[in-house]
């Protein structure tokens, strides 16, 4: 499960090369704006990732692009934390933002919002691939034992963006149709 610890460590580690930490850095300056000082708020809203940031809010529930707090630590208003099939969708896009910033400093590659939205989809595609793979695996061990199939980590992993239903002896990973429609929407 993602948690507030998880996510505050994930972008909290990335401010380690944040320009105002990298000594080799010719600017204190964000590398994508070229304007704001670059620190941990700023990844929240900056601008240049609204794409990443509005995705994010097609399954957390809140209502800003902009919510830091959202944005950076998968927690509401009300400090409660997003649900793990959320979370996915956060740590994969971060991830993916924090490898594609990376490579932005050391190689100069040129930081393409459109990039990293594609790369975080495909991941994102793999990793529900693999997990209802798994998933048929525990329901075939289950069958072969003759019980009923039980996965409750993964009850639990899609919670948030799908849900595990029974169909006949096995079960099935549903996800929820927003979820379909944006894996499916940018697809090749």
């Amino acid at each position: 499960l993602r948690t507030f610890g998880s996510h505050y460590k994930l972008i909290l580690h990335r401010a380690f090369f944040t320009n105002p930490h990298n000594p080799n850095a010719s600017t204190h300056n964000c590398r994508l704006c070229g304007i704001t000082r670059e620190s941990i708020d700023h990844f929240g809203k900056w601008p240049c990732l609204k794409p990443a940031f509005e995705l994010f809010r097609k399954f957390d529930g809140g209502t800003s692009w902009d919510n830091v707090t959202l944005n950076l630590f998968g927690q509401d208003e009300y400090k409660r934390t997003i649900k793990p099939g959320v979370s996915l969708i956060h740590f994969i896009v971060w991830k993916v933002i924090i490898i594609h910033m990376t490579q932005l400093s050391l190689q100069g590659t040129p930081f393409r919002i459109e990039r990293v939205m594609e790369f975080a989809r495909k991941r994102i595609v793999r990793k529900i691939e693999t997990a209802q793979f798994n998933l048929r695996n525990i329901c075939l061990a289950a069958r072969a034992r003759e019980e009923p199939p039980k996965a409750p980590q993964y009850v639990k992993w899609i919670n948030g963006i799908g849900t595990i239903i029974p169909k006949d002896d096995m079960l099935q990973m549903e996800l929820l149709p927003s979820v379909v429609t944006w894996l499916e929407s940018h697809s090749e």
